[in-house]
């Protein structure tokens, strides 16, 4: 994988792709923080792994019907 800065007048400039990538890697880092904590903070009230993954799973069943919905 070729570097995606280049250097003009002086200074390090990042290309467009390498402002996307960037982005795009610091969302994804972000939203699998907050998906541990809150998996782990939820494991501390229903004392069960199972019960957690489906309360999350039917929230983001949820919420992409009723954005769909929205959108139709």
């Amino acid at each position: 994988m070729g570097v995606l800065i280049r250097k003009g007048k002086g200074v390090f400039i990042f290309t467009g792709i390498a402002k996307l990538a960037v982005i795009g890697l610091l969302v994804s880092l972000s939203s699998a923080l907050i998906d541990t904590i809150w998996a782990v903070y939820m494991d501390g009230f229903m004392h069960s792994v199972v019960l957690v993954g489906f309360f999350l799973l039917s929230l983001l069943s949820s919420l992409s019907s009723l954005t769909s919905f929205l959108y139709l």
